[in-house]
């Protein structure tokens, strides 16, 4: 559970970082 929830994050926050970035 905790680390499905930590891998979505993870992948959200690294496209969030290329598009801000």
């Amino acid at each position: 559970m905790a680390a499905a929830f930590r891998s979505r994050a993870c992948r959200r926050l690294a496209l969030l970082w290329e598009l801000t970035g």
